[in-house]
């Protein structure tokens, strides 16, 4: 770390929390996961004795996948891989012994079979930022949770600048809410007032941020339709990450 004072917007900024999906991860493969996930929980199925066609199957997953979006957006709580074993198995029940826990791992695994894309300039972005700033995670997670997503970030030589990793999964709520703000800066051991997060979504990321009086950044690099500018309550919407360590480190100030 060095012995400079930044600033953002006249504050001053003592560490930055960092969104995953769209943020550092472009999520090209959504859609070649979701078929890989619909066929391997058909195949596990088959592979127990349970009596199902391959369309059941598949239109059981996106009935689950529909209740995951519902969930998350109306109730700020993602389900977790467990929860959609659980899910699964309340409809074929299998009596094997770990059948939870065997299909949980199928259906989280996907993620790194069929892995999603660093974002453009996000590695050496973040490498820049993290000698300057304490880095935080904060993630929604989705049917993988944050052990995959932990590999995903170790593979493109990541990890190690997070010392800090929100989870929804762990928490047991998701962004907006204040807690997956709250409990970074916690962990940090930093105020929350003087930390900058940098996400992709506005209802979840910036208003998070946002009401609890941090700054925002809105990421807009990985998204081909970009949300309504005048609408966000961002204090910078960027479209790459040369700009925003440009932003970040332009307001550095040699401390006495």
């Amino acid at each position: 770390m060095s012995n400079n004072e930044h600033r953002f917007h006249g504050r001053i900024i003592e560490s930055l929390t960092v969104d995953f999906w769209n943020t550092i991860a472009h999520d090209t493969t959504f859609e070649e996961r979701k078929e890989l996930r619909r066929n391997r929980v058909y195949d596990w199925l088959t592979s127990h004795n349970i009596e199902i066609s391959r369309e059941a199957a598949f239109a059981m997953m996106d009935e689950y996948s529909k209740l995951w979006h519902e969930t998350w957006r109306l109730k700020q709580r993602t389900l977790t891989s467990l929860e959609a074993a659980d899910w699964v198995l309340e409809k074929h029940p299998v009596a094997d012994e770990g059948a939870r826990e065997s299909l949980a791992k199928v259906i989280d695994s996907v993620l790194l079979d069929v892995p999603p894309v660093p974002v453009d300039g996000v590695q050496d972005a973040l490498k820049e930022l993290a000698a300057e700033f304490p880095l935080a995670l904060i993630c929604d997670t989705g049917l993988s949770g944050g052990t995959s997503i932990d590999k995903l970030l170790d593979q493109w030589g990541l990890l190690d600048l997070f010392p800090v990793r929100i989870y929804s999964e762990d928490l047991g709520v998701s962004k907006p809410h204040s807690r997956m703000f709250l409990t970074a800066a916690e962990k940090l051991d930093i105020p929350y007032h003087r930390i900058v997060h940098i996400g992709d979504l506005d209802p979840t990321d910036i208003f998070g941020a946002k009401n609890l009086g941090m700054g925002a950044i809105r990421f807009d690099g990985a998204t081909d339709e970009a949300a309504c500018k005048p609408c966000s309550m961002a204090d910078d919407i960027l479209k790459s990450w040369s700009e925003i360590t440009s932003l970040l480190l332009a307001g550095k100030e040699e401390v006495a």
